[in-house]
């Protein structure tokens, strides 16, 4: 697997705390393993000492692709665009290509476990799925969709775009599709649903093991399965690099929750 994190020129702390937790060798088998490989992807440097320290930083780490785009949310489209196309062109060996944010924790190891050799499909999505989302009319909110742009009441099921897994075949063909339609700020609705949609790719639900930083998650109090086995894998909003690595460590040794079970809820409970 390939993972490219999206990140910016100056989240130089992020990519260092990502390069000591989830995508590091010493924590994580799959790391060490070679099973997965991380690139940053960035942004055109605004400066020429911005440039000196990118460079700096690819001798030292040799891990990212530096793009001519210009860094703005509208641009974001077309930075996930490159890294399917990367991953199409420069990764032969690579089935599956997962989209990161640089403020995402991921127990990597944790992922390969539940995430079995049957159930893995190249030409399908893996994420957490979104659905029945309603566009945002308000024209001044950072999502704002406008009518002649999705007139639709809803948007189509896609997948919320912190982190997902696309899978080669299904990127392809994403790719093939999306010359068809015109660009969204949105890439996460863009790529993984209007354009998936229309291509036929399908969307297998991770929601279960993916959740933002709730009040529950810093509880260290989340759900495991019928077997204790922990299901949480993948954590967004860790805006600030100590939050990545607080909560990367939290992740790898949280408590489980189960949800009690039928009989339980429908046992009345003593009163004192």
């Amino acid at each position: 697997m390939v993972a490219t994190v999206l990140s910016t020129v100056n989240r130089w702390e992020a990519r260092r705390a990502i390069r000591e937790t989830w995508a590091s060798k010493e924590e994580s088998q799959s790391m060490k393993d070679g099973r997965v490989v991380v690139f940053f992807l960035i942004s055109e440097p605004n400066s020429t000492y911005e440039l000196f320290m990118l460079h700096e930083e690819q001798q030292n780490y040799r891990d990212l692709i530096v793009t001519d785009l210009k860094e703005s949310y509208e641009n974001l489209v077309l930075k996930v665009y490159a890294s399917i196309v990367f991953h199409q062109q420069y990764c032969p060996v690579a089935p599956f290509l997962m989209k990161v944010d640089d403020d995402v924790g991921i127990h990597l190891d944790r992922m390969f476990r539940l995430w079995t050799m049957d159930a893995r499909d190249t030409k399908s999505l893996y994420c957490q799925v979104l659905s029945d989302t309603i566009p945002e009319r308000r024209s001044y909110h950072k999502w704002y969709m406008p009518y002649e742009k999705w007139p639709d009441s809803f948007y189509p099921d896609y997948c919320n775009g912190p982190m997902y897994v696309m899978g080669k075949a299904a990127g392809q063909n994403i790719l093939d599709k999306a010359q068809i339609f015109a660009p969204m700020s949105l890439e996460d609705l863009f790529y993984t649903g209007v354009v998936a949609e229309s291509a036929e790719v399908r969307k297998v639900n991770w929601s279960r093991n993916i959740v933002n930083t709730a009040q529950k998650f810093w509880k260290g109090q989340l759900q495991c399965d019928e077997s204790n086995r922990r299901l949480l894998f993948s954590v967004h909003s860790l805006k600030k690099p100590e939050n990545l690595r607080k909560g990367f460590q939290l992740m790898k040794n949280y408590l489980c929750h189960t949800p009690p079970s039928d009989e339980q809820r429908n046992t009345p409970r003593e009163e004192s």
